[in-house]
């Protein structure tokens, strides 16, 4: 049997959802931003206070991107039948943006405290 990696769609989709917690964030700081224009400098000056939090979450971001990437190429080797290949990925794809979204709640939420 033929190894397959993942085809472009496939990384692409992987990209994305890897990083929608950040792009959520992104965006809320925007919007704040535009409401209240004092709100980036609380966020900015926070943010230089967490750096050390936030250099372990791109380490453990980074860590987790290239399991699941792997992860993902198995299922994709492993799974004969397309159906429940596409619902292992679709499930797998979850739970990894659920992993995004607590390891980013674990920064976002210190900080938020710490800028009230």
């Amino acid at each position: 049997m033929k190894k397959k990696s993942l085809n472009q769609s496939e990384t692409i989709r992987w990209l994305v959802f890897s990083f929608l917690p950040e792009f959520m964030t992104l965006l809320y700081v925007i919007v704040r931003s535009i409401i209240n224009p004092y709100f980036l400098n609380y966020f900015l000056i926070t943010a230089l206070f967490f750096s050390v939090f936030i250099t372990i979450y791109t380490y453990l971001k980074a860590g987790l991107m290239v399991c699941s990437y792997f992860i993902l190429v198995k299922i994709n080797n492993n799974e004969t039948d397309d159906n429940k290949r596409q619902s292992k990925r679709n499930i797998f794809t979850l739970v990894m943006v659920m992993m995004n979204l607590v390891l980013l709640l674990l920064i976002i939420i210190p900080m938020h405290i710490s800028m009230h």
